[in-house]
């Protein structure tokens, strides 16, 4: 059956009220509790102040999304509410964006968050679809984060605005699908790798003992990385994405911080630089040719 608004319960602000004296129940000013109105419940254990907390609900989600990607083909693929109803979760498929999809690949556009006061909303494109915690946690780990942010009293001026960011990104899933299908078909041996990811990572003229073992780890994820075989530039793409994702076996950071960077710091960076490289012929080659050179060259 087709999935409608509808199909979120609705949920609204109740003031919270104490006691003074028997029977007689006095508001508390600016203090809420989100409540579903089918059955009169709480949706979390917390209550909001309305003055530095905004309340953003899964219809208000519903119909930020369908703003999102009006004149975009795609189809609410599921919805959830979860945790008593404090958290909730939105996966659309692209399928405006299906033909131009690598194998193994799609464009979703998922969209989760709480009313619980610590799961901030979240957009990001994923090729996960949310049915479940587990899934939700996924999508906002491994997908590419378009938008998010804490609901603060502000929380849906930043929410507005961000719609145009939101809607080019979406229109740059295809630039980078065609791409990414483009780099699928190009050969790549594990030599080709080792000196691309050597030609980028290193800055000077001569290869440190930091870089040359980097260069290694990456190579052994070009070829047996998650879900590479070692046979294309799409796969050294993914080499160098998944290190700069996960980690590195003996990295001493931890794989939150690392993932905090490669979304919204240094690595996101490198992330989309090494891809754009990789995508144009001319710089991959210069990019080889360097690596070629300074391996020749590099001391044991």
């Amino acid at each position: 059956a087709e999935i409608v608004r509808d199909d979120f319960v609705s949920i609204v602000s109740q003031q919270i009220a104490r006691e003074v004296t028997p029977g007689e129940w006095k508001p508390m000013t600016g203090i809420f509790v989100p409540v579903s109105t089918d059955d009169n419940m709480p949706c979390s254990q917390g209550t909001y102040n309305c003055d530095t907390y905004s309340l953003f609900t899964p219809r208000e989600a519903w119909d930020y999304i369908h703003a999102v990607l009006a004149g975009t083909s795609f189809e609410v693929q599921s919805i959830c509410m979860l945790k008593n109803r404090s958290r909730w979760g939105i996966s659309t498929y692209l399928t405006e964006l299906a033909g131009i999809a690598p194998a193994g690949h799609e464009f979703q556009l998922n969209f989760s968050g709480g009313l619980d006061k610590v799961f901030s909303p979240q957009a990001e494109l994923s090729g996960t679809c949310i049915v479940c915690e587990n899934t939700m946690n996924i999508s906002r780990l491994m997908g590419q984060v378009l938008f998010g942010s804490k609901l603060t009293k502000n929380f849906k001026i930043r929410l507005e605005q961000s719609k145009k960011e939101v809607e080019k990104a979406v229109g740059m899933a295809r630039v980078f699908g065609e791409t990414l299908k483009r780099i699928q078909s190009i050969p790549a041996s594990e030599n080709t790798a080792r000196e691309i990811y050597a030609g980028f990572i290193t800055t000077g003229d001569k290869m440190t003992t930091r870089a040359k073992n980097l260069t290694g780890e990456l190579v052994t994820l070009f070829a047996r990385g998650i879900g590479n075989k070692g046979e294309t530039v799409a796969d050294i793409n993914n080499g160098f994405t998944q290190a700069r994702t996960r980690g590195l076996a003996d990295s001493s950071k931890d794989i939150w911080s690392t993932f905090e960077s490669s979304e919204i710091g240094a690595y996101a960076d490198q992330k989309a630089e090494f891809f754009g490289i990789l995508a144009d012929d001319d710089k991959r080659e210069t990019v080889r040719a360097k690596g070629q050179y300074l391996l020749a060259n590099s001391n044991d």
